[in-house]
């Protein structure tokens, strides 16, 4: 009997609680609870895509000489950003740089050569050979005197004739030299000859070619940068032993990287090439940068349902290196003036986007178009600016009684 009247007074406590539950859910819904309302205002809406990926870098080069020698200098260290042309690795010059010095000066030589060839012969120079020509033609008169009174003395016996063909040997020195000077002044004066400059222009061709060898022997000696980039990786010390083809630099071409990012194929409708990006390295936050969709696709994960978008960087800051974890905010829409409210007055079912309009002291459902989704506000379509819309649209139901408080300045 006891245990009958105990069960009584539980479910007697029970339909008392309930009762009292549902008088407090009859008062709140019907008496109007105070709400928070918001009108739709004008602002900017980004709707972004957000998705996280890695740094890539093509090419990586791995540098090498393309002669054997000793390590004279090393200019790089790991980390260190370089610039095309720069000289990361230097070896001993050894020989060649003398070879190179006396091919210059070779060229050089050849070089004055031919212009001397193409100039001809210099005015004094033409001078003297007149001058010349002049005293001994004095010299060829005098010994033709002499000859002559030489003879005339033979004739009268006064000379014997070992004296007399000295006399004439004179005279025929004479005359040669006053030959050999014409000649010469003849071969100035003709100056310059074709055959010359030819054979000049030949000498300074085969020169420079020499010359051009020789320096390409000493900077075979110097690894140089052929991009601007990166040193990854650095292999060599000075003093050390290289052989020919053995990489001694890693260099990362940090021009040519990109950020690949996986996303859900069903993105694919709203990402397109160009559009606006920022990334963010996970490892450094301070380190944004911005970027721009330049590949989307083609593959799809079909077991997983997700495609590769490849963006690419407009500048990298210092601090970024390959292969690090980048977060990146693809800008799928901009709306600059828009209609938009709070994330926290819009809902979403199988029947669309709606929002909870305040109307004579009642809230009523209201479906809405969504223009755009920002990380904050919506930009909606559907909806007048004047209307009062539930701030916080979880805390209402269809048709329940309200008394709105309107809020302003809601950022």
């Amino acid at each position: 009997m006891n245990k009958y009247f105990g069960w009584i007074r539980i479910a007697a406590i029970s339909v008392g609680l309930g009762a009292l539950a549902f008088a407090l859910y009859v008062i709140v819904f019907w008496s109007g609870a105070v709400v928070e309302v918001v009108r739709a205002q004008e602002r900017e809406v980004v709707e972004l895509l957000v998705a996280t990926g890695r740094l890539e870098v093509q090419p990586v080069s791995d540098l090498a000489m393309d002669v054997s020698g000793i390590v004279e200098s090393v200019h790089v260290r790991q980390g260190d950003r370089v610039e095309a042309g720069q000289a990361l690795v230097e070896l001993r010059q050894d020989e060649a740089g003398q070879r190179a010095q006396a091919a210059r000066l070779a060229a050089r030589t050849a070089r004055r050569e031919l212009g001397r060839a193409r100039a001809g012969a210099p005015e004094e120079q033409i001078a003297g050979a007149r001058a010349e020509r002049e005293r001994v033609r004095i010299a060829r008169d005098l010994a033709q005197r002499e000859l002559s009174r030489s003879e005339q003395l033979y004739s009268d016996g006064l000379m014997t004739a070992a004296q007399l063909e000295a006399a004439r040997g004179q005279f025929a020195q004479s005359v040669a030299a006053e030959r050999s000077a014409q000649a010469s002044l003849d071969l100035l004066e003709s100056l310059p000859r074709s055959e010359d400059v030819a054979v000049a222009r030949a000498r300074l061709q085969e020169a420079e070619a020499a010359a051009v060898l020789a320096q390409g022997d000493v900077e075979r000696r110097v690894l140089s940068a052929p991009f601007s980039g990166l040193v990854l990786q650095r292999t060599v010390e000075p003093g050390e032993a290289v052989a020919s083809g053995a990489p001694l630099i890693r260099l990362a071409n940090m021009g040519e990287a990109e950020i690949r990012v996986e996303t859900d194929e069903n993105n694919l409708a709203q990402i397109r090439r160009g559009q606006r990006a920022t990334a963010i390295v996970s490892a450094r936050p301070e380190q944004r940068f911005d970027a721009r969709v330049s590949q989307i696709g083609p593959e799809v994960d079909a077991e997983r349902g997700v495609v590769e978008v490849r963006l690419t960087p407009r500048a990298l800051p210092a601090e970024v290196f390959p292969d690090m974890t980048v977060d990146v905010n693809i800008e799928l829409l901009r709306l600059d003036a828009a209609l938009s409210l709070p994330r926290s007055a819009v809902a979403e079912d199988q029947q669309g986007a709606y929002v909870m309009i305040v109307t004579e002291g009642r809230a009523h459902r209201r479906g809405v178009q969504v223009l755009a989704r920002g990380a904050d506000w919506m930009a909606v379509g559907g909806l007048a600016d004047d209307e009062q819309v539930v701030l916080r649209i979880i805390d209402v139901e269809e048709g329940q009684s309200v008394r709105a408080q309107e809020v302003e300045g809601v950022l």
